[in-house]
């Protein structure tokens, strides 16, 4: 019951959005299903080898550093639509249903999806690599409801420094299966890379909460992280998240609940950020300065490659 809290229309909205969801529930868990019995023994015999783990704070500017890794030939990195629709018969039927489709779909179901405002502030393109966890968490669950529910149930949902009770199973069971699913499938389908290798998984978010399971689970795993600022941060996404879409007739986020947001779950984040990327033990991880990133490119980008990839840099890269 926060303050501003849902009204009896917004609560009816929320009730149907609920229901529309379980009705689909089994659609989708039988084209799932259809998955396990054409490519499940394939799947099983896939290996995620040494996969690249960008877990950066929101607004940091992760984003486009994970688009100049994405471009890497070595690298896989599973796009918007195939996190949407994690189906591998899908993605095989997907180059004829396209020639079905409007020219620049993407772009302009992309423009529908999100508000002008969001837009602005943030690069959405469907085909492209963006935030893991929260499609994730849009799609698959509740994410996009808990934004009308008040700044709590953001911190239960949203609050990526450590696992809130309310939610754990959906991070340590439901997210850790969802990643080794999907990144199965996104280098099953890969084509290998230029020396006829298999590429290494890349995966883009903030959820550093689940972190330290990602490194047992995954030895040689890589973790790289861009660090910004907190105010200039913080600014950022109180702003980003007053655009977000709600479901109609649910406002824009108030603002109070952005600030109690900002100042308790992300401030707590800065500091699992620091304990993490400093432990002297445990998988390698590489940090990134959003303000030499800026002041240098090439040579942040020379760092990166040769910390999380063992290489120099490539060269589809810019210099500047």
């Amino acid at each position: 019951w926060p303050a501003h809290g849902p009204t009896v229309a917004m609560r009816i909205s929320l009730l149907l959005e609920l229901g529309r969801r379980v009705a689909l529930h089994g659609a989708f868990g039988f084209a799932w299903f259809l998955d396990e019995l054409i490519w499940g023994r394939v799947l099983q015999r896939v290996r995620i080898v040494a996969p690249l783990f960008e877990i950066s704070a929101a607004r940091s500017g992760s984003t486009q550093l994970s688009r100049y890794l994405e471009d890497d030939p070595h690298l896989c990195a599973p796009s918007v639509l195939q996190e949407s629709f994690p189906l591998v018969w899908l993605w095989r039927l997907a180059p004829r249903l396209e020639r079905l489709m409007p020219k620049g779909w993407p772009d302009k179901l992309a423009h529908a999806l999100h508000p002008k405002e969001l837009q602005e502030r943030h690069e959405v393109n469907l085909l492209r690599t963006d935030t893991f966890e929260i499609v994730f968490l849009a799609f698959f669950q509740l994410g996009d409801i808990f934004i009308s529910l008040g700044p709590r149930a953001w911190a239960e949902e949203f609050h990526y420094a450590f696992v809130q009770e309310a939610s754990r199973e959906v991070w340590e069971d439901d997210f850790l299966r969802f990643i080794d699913a999907i990144g199965r499938k996104a280098l099953l389908v890969a084509r290998p890379d230029p020396e006829g290798q298999p590429r290494r998984l890349l995966l883009k978010g903030h959820f550093l909460l689940v972190a330290p399971a990602l490194a047992q689970r995954y030895p040689d795993a890589r973790f790289l992280t861009m660090l910004r600022a907190p105010e200039k941060r913080m600014q950022s996404l109180i702003n980003f998240l007053r655009c977000q879409t709600t479901l109609p007739p649910c406002p824009a986020a108030p603002w109070p609940w952005l600030v109690e947001y900002a100042c308790t779950a992300e401030v707590a984040y800065c500091d699992t950020e620091m304990a993490w990327f400093q432990r002297a033990e445990g998988p390698r991880r590489c940090v990134v300065r959003f303000d030499d990133y800026l002041r240098d490119l090439e040579g942040t980008m020379r760092e990166v490659y040769r910390q999380c990839l063992d290489r120099d840099l490539s060269a589809h890269v810019p210099r500047a």
